[in-house]
């Protein structure tokens, strides 16, 4: 459910090794895989793979032992809502999502126990019914704690496994979640700003000295939040990650993008620190510790940091990205809501961040 990429990428990955899958997703994308089967142009497969794939819920859900919940955050009630009344008994939802509470929304809204899933996949739908694949593709699965610990996760691991996607089973998967969500927030808007792929974004020490104080920070929120990180081993985590996702440029770049056709929707995405996440924590109030505020102590701070990651920006091919070739890449108005954003963020103190 909610063939983009990721759906579209594990979807295409699944029913090549034998799995019986149906895309649902939207209507360019439903008729061109109707026509030609979905294409996937990946690092280790590029080839056209026959699936099923409907624009109706009805049609794709019922009957389904296994849903991969693909959907954006900011939709998760809704297409959970949707979802429900398709649903057999003991269907199983994976939440293949960003972020650390989608599972908490999915049964706030249908009281189903949904799987939590890490996803470790660059993806792109580069054309209708065209995926491109450019780093990873890897999951991790777990329990969440406190609820009941069923389905069994073995087949569903083994699934996968026999389908070429390496997935974990992990006793600690709130743990898995935040990792994901800390390195989200050290590239995901750094890539946006940049217009850089994670491997030359690294390269460039302000950039990469202003990611890790992002890890820094998340990492003490996540600890605020009883979950225990620790920051050299998420460090090593979001250096691995770079260095196996090098051509990777990040959703947020993407659905910034003035050629990207798509809304802006800083807040829903889970990169900007949590933030999406964090102004709604129950526990406490996300003002006295959102992440990113150390980054930016002051005005001049703000303004030093935006001219080194300018300066980067100048620097990227103008041609970086095909779908860029001839364009700007200025740091002027399109990136305004990017630049307010931060500026929004500056005027929060940290006290648990220390």
């Amino acid at each position: 459910m909610g063939a983009g990429a990721v759906g579209c990428y594990f979807g295409a990955m699944l029913a090549r090794s034998g799995v019986r899958v149906k895309l649902v997703g939207r209507a360019p994308h439903v008729e061109a895989i109707a026509r030609n089967g979905l294409l996937l142009d990946g690092l280790r497969v590029h080839e056209r793979i026959p699936i099923a794939a409907t624009t109706s819920l009805a049609e794709g859900v019922r009957d389904a032992g296994v849903v991969l919940f693909c959907v954006k955050t900011v939709s998760t009630e809704s297409a959970a809502r949707e979802l429900q009344p398709f649903l057999a008994p003991n269907t199983t939802i994976l939440s293949l999502q960003n972020g650390i509470d989608n599972p908490d929304r999915i049964h706030s809204a249908i009281q189903a126990y949904a799987v939590p899933t890490a996803v470790y996949v660059a993806a792109e739908m580069t054309a209708p019914g065209r995926v491109t694949h450019t780093g990873r593709g890897d999951l991790i699965i777990g329990h969440r704690a406190g609820w009941p610990r069923q389905p069994d996760l073995e087949p569903l691991a083994a699934m996968f496994e026999q389908a070429e996607v390496p997935c974990r089973i992990s006793d600690e998967i709130a743990a898995e979640l935040w990792t994901k969500m800390v390195i989200n927030c050290a590239y995901n808007a750094l890539s946006a700003l940049t217009r850089a792929q994670y491997g030359r974004m690294v390269q460039s020490e302000p950039v990469r000295d202003l990611g890790m104080r992002a890890i820094a920070e998340t990492v003490a929120v996540a600890r605020a939040e009883g979950v225990s990180l620790s920051e050299p081993v998420v460090v090593e985590a979001a250096v691995r990650l770079t260095e196996k996702m090098t051509r990777a440029t990040s959703s947020t770049w993407r659905r910034i993008s003035p050629v990207a056709g798509q809304p802006k929707s800083i807040r829903s995405t889970a990169t900007w620190s949590g933030a999406a996440l964090l102004w709604e924590s129950p526990h406490r109030s996300a003002k006295s510790w959102l992440p990113w505020s150390s980054c930016w102590r002051s005005p001049s701070s703000i303004g030093d940091q935006v001219a080194s990651l300018n300066n980067f920006r100048r620097s990227q091919p103008r041609k970086s990205d095909e779908r860029l070739a001839g364009q700007s890449v200025s740091l002027r108005s399109q990136d305004r809501e990017v630049k307010d954003a931060i500026r929004g963020l500056a005027v929060y103190s940290a006290p648990a961040c220390g």
